[in-house]
């Protein structure tokens, strides 16, 4: 059985994708992603910035650290390459 999704609701995390430029979001998303931005024109640097860090953070762990797997804790859809992606040797 496939899940339900709502799309005349918005979701935190298609929101997230509509700012990083990704597919998987819906007119709901759009719409109130655009009034957070009327609201605090900064949100679309700040998510950019946050996932800029995620992957930062990510190869920290994988090559300095020795981190050989990373798991996520938020659910979320993928924007680009998810950030716990294994990286090749």
């Amino acid at each position: 059985m496939q899940p339900v999704i709502d799309t005349t609701k918005p979701h935190s995390a298609r929101m997230y994708d509509y700012f990083l430029d990704g597919k998987d979001h819906f007119a709901a998303d759009r719409e109130t992603a655009q009034k957070a931005t009327r609201s605090w024109p900064p949100v679309r640097t700040a998510v950019r910035e946050n996932r800029a860090f995620l992957g930062r953070a990510v190869r920290y762990l994988a090559d300095e650290a020795g981190t050989r797997q990373i798991g996520r804790k938020a659910h979320r859809l993928p924007a680009q390459a998810p950030a716990g992606t294994p990286r090749p040797d």
